[in-house]
């Protein structure tokens, strides 16, 4: 199964959870946290998938409580000139946003039981 698009926002947005996911690193070989932002690739295995379990559990909780518009904040915009911005909104449906980590979560505990790992292959 491969899931092709999950919009860089949210996962910026939820970063700080998900950084606390053991991964691997196959191109230095090293075993880290969190994933790549930046084009590396990050292998999840169960250990890592029993976490981000938890952790897409949670959003999905969290989520549910939001009312059916969602506004998020995202990234701070300014201009060269101005100390000074304004946040990004990232505007979602409530349920759209419930799909996506469901879709994700349904993933991630297929690697559970098959015992397979989850290629991340950079935002």
């Amino acid at each position: 199964m491969r899931i092709n698009l999950v919009d860089d926002e949210l996962i910026r947005y939820i970063a700080d959870t998900i950084n606390w996911i053991p991964t691997f690193n196959p191109d230095r070989k090293e075993h880290i946290t969190g994933l790549c932002y930046w084009g590396g690739n990050r292998i999840i295995d169960n250990n890592g998938a029993d976490k981000l379990s938890d952790v897409l559990k949670g959003s999905i909780s969290i989520f549910s409580t939001a009312n059916d518009n969602v506004e998020l904040k995202g990234a701070l915009i300014t201009d060269e000139d101005e100390v000074y911005g304004e946040y990004e909104l990232i505007r979602y449906k409530k349920y759209e946003l419930i799909e996506i980590l469901s879709m994700l979560l349904s993933l991630v505990e297929r690697v559970q039981k098959e015992e397979k790992i989850l290629l991340h292959m950079g935002v």
